[in-house]
């Protein structure tokens, strides 16, 4: 993974096991901080126990639903982009 994420926050939903558990792992590994959501809040705090292990920090924030969708995202700033999806 690219350090280009190094002191970033990666916000990705669908974290609870599997490919997106393991991403979330290697985005802390490369520095970022990863805000993760799901469905499952025993393998959610799982998942933020692991990236904190790596190295990282996280936070873990259950949805009804994990759809590996991001529906909307705006800066804090205001000086992004907001996505809609």
């Amino acid at each position: 993974m690219p350090k280009e994420v190094q002191a970033k926050v990666a916000l990705a939903s669908g974290r609870t096991s599997g490919i997106g558990r393991e991403a979330s792992v290697l985005f802390a590994k490369a520095g970022a901080n990863v805000a993760a959501s799901g469905h499952r809040k025993k393998e959610g705090n799982e998942t933020i126990g692991l990236i904190r292990t790596a190295g990282g920090d996280g936070l873990f924030v259950k949805s009804r639903r994990a759809t590996g969708i991001l529906d909307s995202a705006t800066n804090q700033l205001g000086v992004g982009p907001t996505i809609n999806c």
